[in-house]
């Protein structure tokens, strides 16, 4: 059942940051050629434990309500503080991104597999929230490619079993793109972020707060915490 994987997710977790927070009796020193993630720095580990935890806590606000808010905010308070916190994956041109395999290898030999969602397009190119500043949100030529169809053309992403089109007709034109941020052959594959740490904070915040689903304002802590997950993968990419 879906409760009893939370229930072990969470137990796992506990082990973890209980190891990782007592005292090394192993006589192994991990270093940058045995740990692939964090070159040894067991503290980074110990953050990243309890930020992944507060993720799948926060998972059961729907059945625990403010307790698991509660219970995140508690975990992120012991967790990531900044972008070089991220736990992530570092390839190689040697030993490349799967990203770059599937999507980039893969397109380029006739193979096509995923494609950029239209609604995902549709917020970050204005349609969905019109900017008052800007044009395009801008991360999405960061990862992604405009095929050409001149400087008016809009970005357009792909409709789920649309073949091909775009929720206004016209044929999707935003692609994942050669050497892109996801999509670069010695790129990261990122599991956890400081950036999705302060989303979940910023919600936790809200939950706690007696925020629901029509509320329509929250509190000074929720709201910084939206911000600076915001500014933190803006910075990021």
């Amino acid at each position: 059942t879906q409760q009893s994987i939370y229930n072990d997710i969470d137990a796992l977790l506990a082990s973890a940051i209980l190891a990782l927070e007592g005292p090394d009796t192993s006589g192994f020193a991990p270093n940058s050629s045995s740990d692939l993630i964090y070159d040894g720095d067991l503290d980074q580990w110990l953050r990243a434990a309890y930020t992944l935890r507060a993720r799948y806590q926060l998972h059961l606000s729907e059945v625990n309500g403010t307790a698991a808010a509660t219970a995140a905010l508690a975990s992120l308070a012991n967790g990531f503080s900044s972008n070089a916190d991220d736990f992530q994956m570092f390839y190689t041109e040697k030993n490349i991104n799967p990203w770059y395999a599937r999507q980039i290898l893969a397109a380029n030999t006739g193979n096509d597999h995923d494609k950029i969602g239209d609604q995902l397009v549709n917020y970050m190119n204005g349609n969905s929230y019109p900017y008052n500043s800007i044009s395009l949100d801008p991360r999405l030529p960061i990862y992604s490619d405009k095929d050409d169809g001149g400087a008016g053309d809009p970005w357009r992403g792909y409709v789920s079993g649309g073949d091909g089109l775009s929720s206004d007709g016209e044929s999707g034109n935003t692609n994942f793109a050669d050497g892109g941020f996801y999509t670069n052959a010695a790129g990261p594959l990122v599991v956890i972020s400081y950036a999705e740490a302060m989303f979940i904070k910023a919600e936790a915040e809200f939950i706690v707060n007696g925020g629901n689903e029509t509320s329509v304002g929250s509190s000074t802590a929720a709201y910084t915490a939206y911000m600076d997950g915001i500014t933190a993968s803006m910075d990021k990419l």
